[in-house]
């Protein structure tokens, strides 16, 4: 009965397009879009937004680095087919600062399977990258580096300004993808 169904939807196959709508028509081919984002309620009542704005302002002392923040991460969400080339540090020396809390906020407000978590070690090695498919934010949880500046300078000047690269997926197969993440640096070292 449902293979015979008028209503039931065929897709040729799958993409992830942030930006784009649910079905995509490409070369002829409907295609499902596998992005998405959790559907946010609208509120209008401020002091919801107050432990927030306590956050933040734990986070960010200064105003201006702040509000700038704010605007990145707003800029994320309404526009996660776009990558600013702008990428955050926020360094804490001292641990239990809140930034985990941050991450919880960025994944329930971009949605936990469009954010990925590396590290730069791992970025370094080269071996796996599978964190630049099929996301929409990277959290690089520790950007200190064993290695030397200007190797880490090479291996993100790539990931942050190219627009695609070749993944290599873990038990996977490798394949040129479009990025569409960015990024946010936390460290505890100055």
């Amino acid at each position: 009965v449902w293979l015979q169904h008028p209503d039931r939807d065929t897709v040729d196959g799958v993409v992830y397009a942030p930006g784009l709508g649910r079905y995509i028509n490409r070369n002829e081919q409907t295609l499902l879009n596998q992005f998405h984002k959790p559907i946010a309620a609208a509120s209008y009542d401020k002091a919801q937004l107050t432990p927030f704005f306590k956050l933040m302002n734990h986070l960010f002392p200064d105003e201006t680095e702040r509000d700038w923040f704010i605007q990145w991460m707003a800029f994320t969400y309404k526009h996660p087919e776009e990558r600013p080339h702008v990428t955050p540090l926020h360094i804490a020396p001292d641990t239990g600062t809140g930034r985990g809390t941050l991450v919880v906020i960025l994944q329930k407000l971009l949605g936990r399977w469009n954010v990925k978590r590396t590290n730069l070690a791992d970025m370094m090695k080269g071996a796996y990258n599978e964190y630049l498919d099929r996301s929409t934010l990277v959290i690089v949880d520790e950007i200190g580096s064993g290695g030397h500046k200007y190797d880490a300078m090479a291996v993100l000047n790539e990931v942050l300004t190219e627009s695609d690269t070749n993944v290599n997926r873990k038990f996977g197969a490798k394949g040129t993808v479009d990025i569409y993440c960015n990024f946010l640096f936390l460290s505890n070292e100055r």
